[in-house]
């Protein structure tokens, strides 16, 4: 047997319960209901925000991250719905809201898919 030179990137998919979730490497972190405190750890991650999400936290948003808000934004791009609140931003999304610590709004803006 020859050995195989390919390599393999692990994932994961977490389903937010209310409480603090975190994981490493290239992550899914589904922020489906309660208030979830959200940290993927190194890695490209995606933080998804579906509608009734409640209020989530993202704490460690970085290079290759992004933030899914589709659900509530139908892929329309609304910046409004942005805003900087002392060292976080805050995301309103229908009554629910996406609060991401330690960033700067053009950053979070940069990172979201509508």
């Amino acid at each position: 047997m020859i050995p195989s030179k390919r390599r393999a990137t692990l994932c994961w998919y977490l389903i937010g319960n209310n409480g603090l979730n975190a994981l490493a490497g290239h992550d899914t972190l589904d922020d489906s209901a309660g208030n979830d405190t959200l940290s993927g750890g190194s890695g490209s991650d995606l933080f998804l925000f579906k509608s009734g999400s409640g209020a989530g936290m993202v704490t460690d948003l970085g290079a290759g991250d992004r933030i899914d808000i589709h659900t509530y934004t139908h892929g329309v791009a609304n910046a409004g719905l942005v805003t900087q609140a002392g060292l976080d931003v805050v995301i309103a999304l229908d009554g629910n809201w996406v609060t991401v610590s330690h960033a700067v709004r053009a950053d979070v803006l940069a990172h979201l898919v509508w």
